[in-house]
């Protein structure tokens, strides 16, 4: 759920921010969705969380910024880049492995100028084939940065969540990191929450199949949150200005 503090479905996380990135911008692409993730609250479309980090041959790269995107987008930095949700920097090499990516790329910088960018094998860091470019999305589908900041500054509303256990993510929150369980941090984070249908464009073709069966499953899901244990910060009011029309806002408005 949104609020598990051991969130950790990276391909999961990557592949909806592909998707969501993708209708946004109008891409020519077809996203099949279940009821339940219809449901689902995400970050509104403004807040540019699932903008991937562009890394494309003979263009040019700060690193410094690089690194502190990856931050932000809930990436972790390791010594080697092994597993999704990672990336390590090393002189002038960046490796990163994105969150729906199958491998992880190797990015060889010139000053700042991008060289090449090679697929490898995180096992043994053999390259296996070059690209011309390549987008990394987010692993976290909520970001840290300094608008969640001044949020915080204003509204205050996650020192209920504090005082449920969520000191460590109040830390890395103000040092700007990403961490597991921010997706429950949404409600604070924004002065109001999206839904998957706020990142249709204006020619996005919507196509129900078996309308009596989603309907049906959309229920089911709402009747099964419903029933767990309330997250950290359950008091909070829905995560909208709007009447709650999702089944994270209805379970924890």
């Amino acid at each position: 759920m949104p609020w598990d503090a051991d969130y950790g479905d990276l391909l999961g996380a990557g592949r909806r921010a592909r998707a969501l990135h993708a209708l946004h911008k109008g891409r020519p692409v077809i996203v099949v969705t279940s009821a339940a993730a219809l449901l689902r609250c995400v970050p509104p479309a403004g807040a540019h969380v699932f903008e991937p980090l562009t890394l494309t041959a003979g263009g040019r790269l700060d690193l410094d910024e690089a690194t502190a995107t990856l931050v932000r987008m809930g990436y972790e930095r390791t010594d080697l880049a092994e597993a999704r949700g990672q990336f390590a920097v090393r002189g002038g090499l960046l490796d990163v492995f994105g969150s729906d990516a199958p491998y992880p790329v190797r990015v060889e910088l010139f000053g700042d100028e991008i060289e090449t960018i090679r697929r490898y094998v995180p096992t043994t860091g053999q390259s296996i084939g070059s690209v011309e470019a390549v987008e990394v999305y987010a692993a976290r589908e909520g970001r840290a940065g300094h608008a969640g900041r001044r949020q915080r500054a204003t509204g205050l509303r996650p020192r209920r969540a504090l005082r449920h256990g969520h000191r460590p993510g109040a830390r890395a929150h103000r040092a700007g990191r990403g961490f597991n369980g921010v997706e429950a941090w949404l409600p604070a984070l924004y002065n109001a929450v999206g839904t998957v249908t706020d990142y249709f464009g204006p020619s996005t073709l919507v196509e129900v199949v078996e309308p009596r069966s989603l309907f049906d499953d959309a229920a089911r899901e709402h009747e099964r949150v419903s029933a767990l244990p309330p997250p950290p910060g359950a008091t909070w009011r829905a995560c909208s200005s709007r009447p709650p029309n999702s089944t994270w806002e209805r379970a924890s408005g």
